[in-house]
């Protein structure tokens, strides 16, 4: 016996209204079995057994002195006050930029 579906027509409306996206009569269907699709493939993610990895803090320094000693040896030939220095709008050491809004 198959469940039903988690998003169905009732779903799609609510998250519409929600959203204050207007969808069509005709983009439902799609729309509905898109996000069917996804929490089905969600569902088969949650299934896989991670038991086994071990990602504690140890893991986590690791990669981070790796990132660190690959930054060491490079040899980056600038200094902040150049980068500062080459920004257009500053202030004192401050950089400067444009509002998003």
């Amino acid at each position: 016996m198959e469940k039903e579906p988690l998003i169905n027509k009732k779903t799609i409306d609510y998250l519409s209204e929600l959203s204050r996206i207007k969808i069509t009569e005709a983009e439902k269907p799609k729309l509905e079995a898109d996000l069917n699709a996804i929490l089905n493939y969600v569902k088969q993610l949650q299934e896989i057994d991670t038991s086994f990895i071990n990602l504690d803090e140890k893991l986590l320094k690791i990669k981070t002195n790796k990132d660190l000693e690959y930054l060491n040896e490079k040899n980056f030939d600038f200094e902040n006050d150049d980068l500062i220095d080459s920004f257009y709008q500053r202030k004192d050491k401050w950089l400067e930029i444009p509002p998003i809004f």
